[in-house]
């Protein structure tokens, strides 16, 4: 019953299946004895059906149009429910994984920040000591050369500074 009710779209309504022989597609399904009626509706969704709802009863079921309409309005709804839970967990599994790249991002910008601003502080302080403390014994070439070790060690430490301030 379920895969005529998904492949047809539409209810499949038997309202005494010990009375009316069923025809069609369901012909030759036998029904346990003590249902007599049935009704099998799609739960439809905005993409796609995602199965089928099926009601028996032990009682003959007489078919009212608005009691049809009231039941695909329950599948409709439980089928967009049920999209939305999917659609929530999906979501919430790809939050759980950025939230772990966040954590990835941060403890390798902590690593890097230490493994590159290390040797860059040596490398600035040993400059500024050379330039403050040996300035006098230090040709102008040699003064230069250390300028432009000290200005670009200070540029590589406000570039990294600002790449932890972007993160």
């Amino acid at each position: 019953v379920a895969e005529e009710v998904i492949r047809s779209q539409n209810p499949v309504w038997i309202e005494d299946l010990q009375q009316e022989p069923v025809e069609g597609p369901l012909s030759g399904i036998t029904f346990p004895s003590q249902f007599r009626s049935m009704v099998s509706i799609p739960l439809h969704s905005p993409q796609q059906v995602l199965g089928c709802l099926t009601l028996v009863s032990r009682s003959p079921w007489l078919y009212h149009p608005q009691q049809e309409e009231l039941l695909l309005s329950i599948g409709n709804q439980i089928g967009t429910g049920a999209e939305n839970a999917m659609l929530y967990h999906k979501e919430k599994e790809l939050v759980e994984q950025l939230v772990e790249m966040d954590r990835l991002k941060s403890e390798f910008l902590s690593n890097i920040s230490h493994e590159l601003r290390m040797p860059l502080t040596a490398i600035v302080g040993f400059s500024e000591l050379l330039l403050d403390h040996f300035k006098w014994g230090l040709s102008d070439q040699q003064k230069e050369y250390l300028n432009n070790i000290l200005n670009n060690g200070r540029y590589l430490s406000d570039l990294i500074n600002a790449l932890l301030d972007l993160s």
